[in-house]
């Protein structure tokens, strides 16, 4: 934050998520769209989550059925999205993102994990579209 100011907060997050680490990457990221896509997609999906909107979940996951790249990214903030409301929830705190209904903090664990499995499919290229169905479906059964 300090060394690029005039970005955003969340776009800064995205990049250092869709980097993996890596500094230099990360650095590249930042000049392109995809961080703003990635944040803007997680905050749409734990908003579509929450709320047990099923197909508005597959329509914002299918633009990335050619974009395991992107998508990791996004799965890596929408499970920091998840990890952020157990943590408020279990400080009593009011979360940063509301989400579209009120969910237990297990559920936001739960939930949290079922996007680190479907992150660790993807890396091991399991198809996109199977791997964001199985994805949305356990997460809004967890929702009960």
């Amino acid at each position: 934050q300090k060394r690029f100011p005039e970005k955003e907060q969340n776009l800064l997050q995205a990049a250092a998520a869709g980097a993996a680490g890596n500094i230099g990457r990360a650095l590249a990221l930042l000049d392109t769209a995809k961080p703003s896509k990635a944040a803007a997609d997680a905050k749409a999906l734990m908003q579509a989550l929450t709320g047990g909107q099923r197909y508005e979940c597959i329509r914002i996951l299918a633009s990335y059925e050619k974009d395991s790249e992107t998508l990791s990214q996004t799965l890596s903030l929408l499970r920091e999205r998840f990890a952020g409301l157990c943590v408020a929830g279990y400080r009593g705190e009011a979360p940063a993102d509301q989400p579209a209904r009120q969910i237990l903090p297990a559920q936001a664990v739960q939930a949290a994990k079922v996007i680190d499995e479907a992150a660790g499919n993807l890396a091991r290229n399991v198809r996109i579209p199977l791997l964001c169905a199985c994805m949305v479906e356990e997460i809004i059964a967890a929702f009960g």
